[in-house]
């Protein structure tokens, strides 16, 4: 491709992502203000990368979360597309599940692989965590959640 037409297929992209940001998405009837919030986690002082991270209030009612990146950051989004979070108290549901051996492929359909969770299961539902964050109006970065040790734990089989 001509450096000329890269450039206008760039500028042409980059038009049609400013107007879809200008516009945005409509949110849901019924959805509170948002607010921006970015928590961070760790696990044995290291940061906990590719986690999922949600938080849970019986009050507030709108999904909210988001996966950690290399530094163990996460950006909260509601309802997986609207940055921010809703003002209220949550749990903190955190979990990351990693997998051992060979996954299937075409050339080997017989691979041996295990899915493991590394955190704690206390961690993983809201009624037995005991992360907790408060999400108030303005920007929220709480300090860094510890979610304790690494443990290797099979999911129970599905039903």
């Amino acid at each position: 491709m001509k450096r000329s037409s890269f450039c206008t297929v760039l500028l042409v992209f980059l038009g049609v992502c400013f107007l879809q940001g200008c516009g945005g998405e409509p949110r849901p009837e019924g959805m509170p203000p948002l607010h921006p919030a970015t928590l961070t986690f760790t696990q044995e002082g290291r940061p906990l990368q590719e986690a999922n991270v949600r938080l849970v209030s019986p009050d507030v009612g709108w999904v909210v979360g988001g996966l950690t990146d290399a530094n163990g950051r996460v950006e909260l989004f509601t309802h997986g597309r609207f940055r921010g979070a809703p003002v209220g108290e949550y749990s903190i549901c955190v979990d990351k599940y990693v997998t051992e051996g060979e996954l299937p492929s075409p050339q080997n359909p017989y691979a041996v692989w295990t899915v493991f969770n590394v955190i704690e299961q206390q961690y993983w539902y809201a009624h037995t965590t005991p992360l907790t964050v408060t999400i108030v109006e303005g920007r929220n970065t709480p300090p860094p959640f510890d979610v304790g040790s690494e443990v290797r734990i099979e999911p129970p089989p599905s039903l």
